[in-house]
C-alpha cells in the first residue's frame, strides 16, 4: 500500500479516506484530522527547538560579545554555541516539508513525517538546553565560586577535593594575585607556585578537558617547567590532535638543552 501510493501519485485523490477535507495538503489535512491537540502539539515541538537555538547563542554582555572574559574556564565542557549544522538540519527538515506540501506525490504519514521528526529528534538531542540536567547546577555552582573570596575557595577545595572547578578558580585568583605590583618577593613567588598547583590539580580532576590542558601548557612553559608542558601538550594531542601545529613549540626540547653526558 505504501509503496502503491509513492509510485502511483493520483491514487491520493482518487482512493482517499472519505473524511480528508484537505487532501491537497497532508500537513494541514493531519492537523485537521488531530484538531486543537495536534496543533498545539506541532506548535509545542517548534516552539521548544527554537527556544533551544535561542538560549545556546552568545549573549552580549559587558564582557564582551560572547559574555565571557578571558579567565573563564572552559565551562561547560564542549559547550559551543547553534552549529551550523544544526541550521542545516532545521532548514532541511524545512525544506522537505515545503516541497512534500507543494507537490503532488504520495508519500504520507508515517513515512515523511517520522523522518522529520527523527531529524528534529537529532538536533534537539544534539543541542540540550543549557537549563536541563546537571548543567544548570554546574553554572550556578561556579557563578557562586567565581565571586568568592579566596578564603571561601580554600574552604570549597577542603570539602570538595575532586571538583575540578574549585582549583581552576583558587588557582586562576592566585595567578591573578601573583600579578600585583609591590609585593615581596617571597610572596609572590608563593602565589605563582600555589596557582600552578591548583591549576595541575583541576586538570588531573578533569582529565578530559582538553581546555584545561591547553591553558595549562603555556603557563607551564613560562614558569620554567618544560617537562610538564611537554605533558600537558601531549594530553591536549590525545584529545584533540587537530591542534598538533599550536601544541607543537611545547613539544621541542628546550633551547640550549644538548644530551645528557655519559657516565
Amino acid at each position: 500500500m505504501h509503496a502503491f501510493r509513492v509510485v502511483y501519485p493520483l491514487y491520493k485523490s482518487s482512493a482517499s479516506r472519505k473524511g480528508a477535507i484537505h487532501a491537497e495538503n497532508e500537513y494541514v489535512q493531519t492537523l485537521a484530522e488531530g484538531g486543537v491537540a495536534a496543533a498545539a502539539l506541532a506548535v509545542a515541538a517548534v516552539s521548544v527547538y527554537a527556544a533551544c537555538l535561542l538560549a545556546s547563542r552568545p549573549r552580549r554582555t559587558r564582557r564582551g560579545r560572547t559574555g565571557r572574559d578571558a579567565h573563564d574556564p572552559p565551562w561547560p565542557p564542549e559547550s559551543t554555541p547553534a552549529t551550523g549544522g544544526e541550521i542545516r538540519i532545521a532548514a532541511g527538515v524545512a525544506a522537505v516539508i515545503a516541497v512534500h506540501a507543494v507537490v503532488d506525490f504520495g508519500l504520507r504519514i508515517p513515512l515523511n513525517l517520522y523522518v522529520a521528526a527523527l531529524l528534529l529528534g537529532l538536533a534537539l538531542d544534539w543541542r540540550r538546553p543549557v537549563w536541563r540536567g546537571r548543567s544548570s547546577g554546574e553554572m550556578t555552582r561556579y557563578k557562586s565560586l567565581q565571586e568568592a573570596d579566596l578564603g571561601t575557595l580554600v574552604e570549597a577545595a577542603r570539602s570538595s577535593p575532586t571538583y575540578w572547578i574549585v582549583w581552576y578558580e583558587t588557582g586562576r585568583r592566585c595567578l591573578e594575585a601573583a600579578r600585583l605590583k609591590d609585593q615581596p618577593p617571597e610572596r609572590l613567588v608563593a602565589r605563582q607556585a600555589l596557582g600552578l598547583d591548583c591549576l595541575r590539580r583541576a586538570a588531573d580532576c578533569n582529565p578530559s578537558d582538553y581546555r584545561l590542558w591547553r591553558e595549562l601548557a603555556p603557563i607551564e612553559q613560562a614558569a620554567g617547567n618544560p617537562d610538564q608542558a611537554r605533558e600537558a601538550a601531549r594530553r591536549v594531542l590525545a584529545l584533540r590532535p587537530y591542534l598538533s601545529r599550536e601544541m607543537t613549540p611545547y613539544l621541542e626540547p628546550a633551547a640550549g638543552r644538548g644530551p645528557a653526558p655519559a657516565n
